[in-house]
């Protein structure tokens, strides 16, 4: 005899054990799916994160390359105009000189800015690498690296543009804690260290006659803050610190013949005040 056919809305034997069935593998299987969707979502947000820490590595390398050759055009640029002729008041005598220098001004401080973010960039870079695998991770010894070339850079923009061995020196020594073993950076240390001072040996090298330029092969970049200019009287002079205090002079007259300032004197125990300007007339 065939079975009765269930009642309509009544609950089917058969379809209920499946939903029961059903419900325990999800009860059973739920917290394993969420663990794995989770970890899903860590995954992806991990690699995510590595994929921005690559193309932040990739630009910052790009950057530096770039920053680097303009930093070369902008020293070859100053060569040009060191050698320029101008008036007794330091300005340019030569349209085409009065706008490199323009040029050259204007370009020294988008490059100023785009150094500054570069060095910061730098930093957030190395304050997100993983230090648990130590000093010797691949990752971080580049972006130190890296970061050391660039303040190698720096710290040389400071002395070749404005004299400032302090800052030079600080900016070297800083860095120099963080990668104690690199010897293009202890170079640029002892070399700062040791132009930051004149010395009597380094001072005699300076003679009658010479130019600005001949100077600064000699003793270095003057600091811009030891630099005492009077145009009315056409007389410039320098002041180099030397070592334990006190400074040695070099002072400057205009030469109209060659559209440019010359030595005239040179003082090795100028003090530390500096002279009034009959002092300085031949």
């Amino acid at each position: 005899m065939l079975p009765c056919a269930a009642r309509v809305g009544e609950p089917n034997e058969s379809a209920m054990r499946i939903r029961t069935t059903a419900a325990i593998v999800v009860t059973l299987l739920l917290p394993a799916l969420l663990a794995a969707a989770a970890g899903g979502c860590r995954d992806s947000a991990e690699a995510r994160a590595e994929k921005a820490r690559a193309d932040e590595w990739a630009a910052l390398q790009r950057d530096k390359h770039e920053i680097d050759g303009e930093r070369t055009a902008l020293s070859q640029m100053r060569g040009r105009l060191a050698s320029a002729p101008i008036a007794a008041d330091g300005t340019p005598v030569r349209a085409a000189d009065a706008a490199l220098a323009s040029d050259l001004a204007n370009r020294e401080r988008e490059l100023g800015a785009r150094a500054g973010t570069l060095g910061e960039r730098l930093v957030r870079y190395l304050a997100g690498c993983d230090r648990s695998r130590g000093a010797d991770d691949p990752e971080w010894k580049q972006a130190v690296r890296l970061k050391s070339d660039e303040d190698v850079a720096v710290a040389q923009e400071w002395i070749d543009r404005g004299g400032d061995y302090r800052r030079a020196i600080e900016i070297l020594e800083t860095q120099r804690a963080l990668d104690p073993d690199y010897p293009r950076l202890d170079q640029a240390l002892a070399r700062a260290r040791d132009m930051r001072f004149v010395t009597p040996q380094r001072f005699a090298r300076v003679q009658a006659g010479m130019t600005p330029v001949d100077v600064r092969a000699a003793l270095g970049p003057v600091n811009l803050r030891e630099v005492l200019r009077r145009p009315a009287e056409r007389l410039e002079a320098w002041y180099y610190p030397k070592q334990g205090g006190g400074k040695a002079a070099v002072y400057f007259r205009y030469d109209e013949s060659k559209r440019g300032f010359v030595v005239y004197q040179t003082e090795l125990a100028a003090g530390a005040a500096r002279p009034p300007a009959s002092s300085l007339v031949s």
